[in-house]
């Protein structure tokens, strides 16, 4: 059961490509889909932008990751930032073979599945060259086609937080889908020509924890346990307000 979920739409901004790293019959690079055949934008896709987004948001208060700070002694214990205490620590294969103790995330980030039918049926073909490194020409027998989703698809965004996530890495969470709200961020390939692309929009913060016996059973017996209650919301503006003061801090510091 999580303390907190977050529930959202991602409307595409400009077309996207989230391949699968293989060709097939049809397309020389399709995009991702599930077992049943669903387009969708992959968790790890997303929790990739996330942690790179609130990164860049933890750095400007001052809270650096010791594993990218590049620190003397940095590399060879667990970071204990507002991020990585989020996400879960980045460790290399020797941290297992020491046995040193890591991180769990806290954070699960879901498949997000385009919202209607229409929205799957947003994808498109389009022919591509390669262009060789030397005559900045179109490279000898490079031609590939490339399958994209088309702007205006909308996806099904949600994030479920276990208890335990300190106040700053929220603060921050929140911050990194504010500016997500704004339209500033690029997920998938192809992001120097402008494509991925996407905003926020629709986001609620909330819980799912049940305030009573009787919330409890309604809560075990339904399908989708991660959808906000009405009178569960929380106003996340609170958060922007304190990433604020973080920056203010930083400043006069």
């Amino acid at each position: 059961m999580f303390e907190y979920v977050i529930n959202g739409t991602l409307e595409l901004l400009s077309q996207m490509h989230i391949g699968t790293g293989l060709s097939s019959q049809v397309v020389d690079l399709p995009i991702y889909r599930d077992s049943t055949g669903q387009i969708i934008i992959p968790g790890t896709s997303l929790a990739g932008a996330l942690r790179h987004h609130a990164t860049l948001l933890a750095e400007a208060t001052g809270n650096k990751c010791s594993r990218l700070d590049g620190r003397a002694g940095a590399s060879s214990s667990p970071c204990d930032c507002i991020v990585c205490d989020l996400f879960g620590s980045t460790a290399p294969s020797s941290y297992v073979e020491k046995d040193i103790e890591l991180r769990p995330s806290k954070i699960w980030i879901y498949d997000a599945i385009a919202k209607s039918e229409d929205d799957q049926g947003h994808s498109h073909v389009r022919d591509n060259v390669g262009i060789d490194r030397e005559t900045q020409a179109a490279a000898h027998s490079a031609k590939y086609d490339r399958e994209s989703m088309g702007r205006g698809a909308k996806f099904s965004l949600t994030i479920g937080i276990e208890e335990g996530a300190s106040p700053e890495s929220m603060t921050i969470l929140m911050a990194v889908l504010a500016e997500w709200s704004e339209g500033r961020c690029f997920i998938g390939g192809g992001r120097s020509k402008g494509n991925g692309r996407f905003r926020l929009t629709d986001l609620k913060l909330g819980t799912s924890k049940p305030n009573s016996v009787d919330e409890l059973v309604k809560f075990l017996k339904t399908d989708n346990q991660l959808v906000i209650k009405q009178d569960h919301v929380v106003n996340h503006d609170t958060y922007l307000n304190d990433y604020e003061r973080m920056l203010s801090e930083k400043q006069s510091g």
